[in-house]
Formats: structure tokens, sequence, C-alpha cells
């Protein structure tokens, strides 16, 4: 007999479906190019699978040249045209 012993969920899905697929990202048909730029080098800056996602769904945008950096729990986050830009986590 075969108990269960443990239950793991799969929020993400990555498990699951293998990757995240972004289909609608609000306010993004507004985003000029620089803007698109900009958030190209956020999500491919980050190995978390939403930023994956986005960074696929942007396809052959040419990411801003910055230096992200990943913040565990946060979010990425870089300098882009003299301020600071995060995709993440609200807090």
């Amino acid at each position: 007999v075969l108990a269960v012993r443990r239950v793991v969920f799969d929020k993400t899905g990555t498990v699951t479906t293998g990757a995240l697929a972004a289909t609608l990202l609000p306010g993004a048909s507004a985003l000029d190019e620089r803007a698109r730029r900009d958030l190209a080098c956020l999500a491919h800056g980050s190995h978390h699978p939403k930023s994956l996602a986005v960074a696929t769904w942007l396809g052959a945008v040419a990411p801003t040249l910055a230096a992200p950096r990943e913040i565990a729990g946060k979010g990425v986050e870089a300098q882009i045209h003299g301020g600071r830009h995060r995709l993440g986590a609200p807090a």
C-alpha cells in the first residue's frame, strides 16, 4: 500500500507546463520602443518564470544596455536613463 506523505503545489505552473506564457500584458500596447527596450532589459535580467514569460512575449526586442540585478523575492532592478527601474513585487 502506497501512502501519500507530501503534497507539493506548483503555483507558477513551471512543473506542470514547463513554462509560463504571457498572453495579455495590460498597457503593453501603449509602450513606445524605448520603454519596450527598458522592459526587455529587466525581463532578460531575471530567472523568474514570470520575467522569462515577459521576455519571450517581447521577442526580439533588443534590451537597453544596462546591468540589471536580481533581488531575491523582490524582482529585478537596473539604473536606466538616470533612474531606477524595477520589475517585480510592488513592495
